[in-house]
């Protein structure tokens, strides 16, 4: 009798285990299957490797929770299951979030639980943007789901985005005069001048800054944001020294705050009026700029380097700028003496032109010797001096 009731004990927790598995089956025609999920959008990757996956980190939210609640009769069907389908089929996957779904082959299967529910997850795992479509295989029209999935970056609700750009004066970018050079005569070499010059580009420091919608603040956070150059004289770079490649255009992403990483606007000696822009999906602004000419030659050349008192402003030298060898430059300039008790100058600044050279005429007061100092104006360095000029009695 012992072995007998021992014998049949396997058999009866047998029973009952097989009793608490549901007859599985596929959901009646006249069965309901109703999607539940909230109207929010989702987002597209921005960037897919090489690979076709996204690159991380991305913006969020990229994948959502949804149910099946599966009914016969008014009532939850215990073991019912239906396959779903996503259209277009690169649009989502489709993830098993528990036991009641799970990825056959060729098929997505749910099977509701004992109250009727099924439990899985959509996720965005392409670029790919626009209106999902769920539904079920064989069942009718009417039982489906849409799904919006937008753009990787920032809807029109968000607000305060903003490129900013340190170190503009009102919309102009002015001569750093950094790489001017001083000649004290009239050259004969015609290489042309670098419009990059190492270690002297112009460059100024900026951000994207923008304020998260007020409803979903969190999906700012890797937001991506494109910052782009639209003239051929700047170009944008995350090194602050402008080394090459000279890219007109680079991806960053938002932090939680809504603030971008730094980066750098780099501007050739050519200047010139451009645009400066940053876009992220449905925001966009542009910065306006007009970028002076950088000289980067001041010739101060002495025509007379020994005058006599008594005479009275007189002609002893010249001054040119040029922003190549044989391309003149019109600039103003400070014009100084070295001594001024020996030699006074004519006027504190000349406008250069185009063409031709503009005379420095000074008055010589007593004996002695002097050089005529000439610096951009407004600016102390670089300076360029005259050959030395003596005032001698008459």
């Amino acid at each position: 009798m012992v072995s007998r009731a021992g014998a049949a004990t396997p058999l009866l927790i047998g029973a009952l285990a097989w009793g608490c598995i549901p007859d599985s089956h596929p959901l009646p025609g006249n069965g309901s299957a109703l999607f539940l999920l909230d109207d929010k959008p989702i987002y597209a990757a921005d960037m897919l490797d090489d690979n076709g996956l996204p690159v991380l980190p991305r913006q969020l939210p990229y994948e959502k929770d949804i149910q099946l609640f599966l009914t016969s009769a008014n009532a939850p069907d215990y073991g019912a299951y239906v396959d779903v389908l996503v259209s277009p089929p690169q649009s989502l996957d489709l993830l098993a979030t528990d036991d009641t779904c799970e990825q056959l082959p060729g098929a997505f299967r749910c099977t509701a639980a004992e109250d009727g529910y099924t439990n899985f997850m959509i996720r965005s795992e392409s670029d790919w943007s626009g209106t999902a479509q769920l539904s079920l295989v064989g069942r009718q029209t009417n039982e489906t789901a849409s799904l919006t999935i937008n753009p990787a970056g920032l809807p029109a609700t968000a607000s305060n985005f903003e490129l900013i750009i340190e170190g503009i004066e009102g919309s102009r970018i002015p001569a750093s005069y950094t790489p001017l050079a001083c000649a004290l005569e009239a050259g004969e070499d015609q290489t042309p001048f670098d419009k990059w010059p190492e270690g002297d580009i112009r460059v100024r420091r900026a951000e994207v800054r923008a304020t998260a919608p007020t409803d979903t603040p969190s999906i700012i956070k890797n937001a991506p944001v494109i910052i782009q150059t639209l003239h051929a004289e700047a170009f944008v770079t995350l090194d602050e020294l402008c080394r090459p490649p000279h890219d007109s255009r680079i991806r960053l992403q938002f932090d939680a705050q809504g603030l971008s990483p730094s980066f750098f606007f780099c501007f050739s000696d050519l200047g010139g009026s451009l645009s400066l822009s940053a876009t992220s999906w449905q925001k966009s602004t542009q910065v306006n700029l007009s970028v002076a000419l950088e000289p980067r030659l001041l010739r101060v050349v002495t025509t007379d380097a020994s005058l006599e008192m008594g005479q009275f402003q007189v002609e002893v030298g010249t001054v040119s700028a040029f922003l190549s060898p044989i391309e003149q430059v019109s600039m103003t300039v400070d014009v100084r003496s070295s001594d001024p008790t020996v030699l006074q100058v004519d006027t504190a600044y000349l406008t250069l032109p185009l063409s031709g050279q503009e005379p420095i005429r000074v008055t010589p007061l007593k004996p002695g010797t002097a050089t005529i100092e000439v610096t951009p104006q407004l600016f102390s360095s670089p300076q360029c001096d005259s050959d030395e000029i003596t005032v001698i009695e008459p």
